[in-house]
């Protein structure tokens, strides 16, 4: 047998530490007919680093990060409004600032260690347009919905900068159908398109679509669930490192999860 691989750990500082934060969100809105409204929304929020990201690791030696809370400021308005009696659209745009931004170089299998950082400022600002449309008495369904965002790196590490954020798809477009066969038995499909990204350097990571089906039965509070993902097996990556000089992670990527089947059960009371 052979000896136990024996790793070293270097951890300098103090891991005792409390954070304080707060988080609250304001909604006014205005109801200018019996099915209309618009609406301003502001949220407060934030992020307290996990205990998996106190260590960052080198190697086999491993130091505190030192994170910073992430904050953020999100400030949005919209309108909400049903037309007859098979049209329901909404819209709204918004805008975040966030200061200390969690990011992640490397993961657990990287060999030369894993890194957790903060962004010093990013935004995102988009938006979003949701459809849905109701026929033969709300049996057949259908949705749309699109959501742009431009996510942009506004400062790093004391640096001015206008970098798109990694891993950021700069949009999603979405397409459903269900229709009603019988009291309890539901068919419905399911169809998103993802933007393209960046990956940590810069190189852009492609689109893709993926496609899902189900059935679904209801009888009193117990649903029951089955169907197939990413129906046509579409290949994508879930995670892509283009760096092959990243001393800390490498090159590497991860593929997307293939055509798989579910069953889920569920009751409520």
């Amino acid at each position: 047998m052979g000896r136990p691989m024996t790793i070293v750990s270097t951890a300098k500082g103090s891991l005792n530490s409390s954070l304080h934060n707060y988080a609250y969100t304001l909604t006014p809105s205005y109801a200018y007919s019996d099915s209309g409204a618009v609406y301003v929304k502001y949220e407060k929020g934030f992020f307290s680093p996990s205990p998996n990201s106190l260590l960052k690791r080198n190697g086999r030696s491993y130091t505190t990060t030192n994170l910073k809370k992430e904050e953020h400021h999100t400030i949005e308005a919209g309108i909400k409004d049903f037309f007859g009696d098979f049209l329901s659209l909404s819209l709204s745009a918004f805008y975040t600032l966030t200061t200390n931004e969690f990011y992640t170089i490397g993961n657990a299998h990287s060999l030369g260690g894993v890194s957790y950082n903060n962004y010093d400022f990013t935004q995102r600002a988009g938006l979003e347009v949701f459809s849905q449309q109701f026929f033969f008495n709300d049996r057949l369904h259908f949705s749309e919905s699109f959501t742009y965002i431009d996510a942009r790196i506004l400062e790093d590490n004391g640096s001015k900068t206008n970098r798109t954020i990694p891993y950021t798809s700069n949009y999603k477009i979405t397409l459903g159908a269900s229709l009603a066969l019988g009291r309890h038995w539901n068919l419905w499909t399911q169809h998103s398109f993802f933007g393209t990204q960046k990956d940590i350097v810069g190189t852009k990571i492609p689109a893709y679509s993926l496609s899902d089906l189900g059935v679904e039965a209801k009888y009193g509070g117990f649903s029951l669930s089955a169907g197939m993902r990413n129906v046509f097996n579409t290949f994508y990556y879930s995670y892509y490192n283009s760096d092959r000089s990243d001393p800390i992670a490498g090159y590497g990527f991860l593929i997307g999860v293939g055509r798989t089947l579910f069953v889920q059960g569920r009751y409520s009371f």
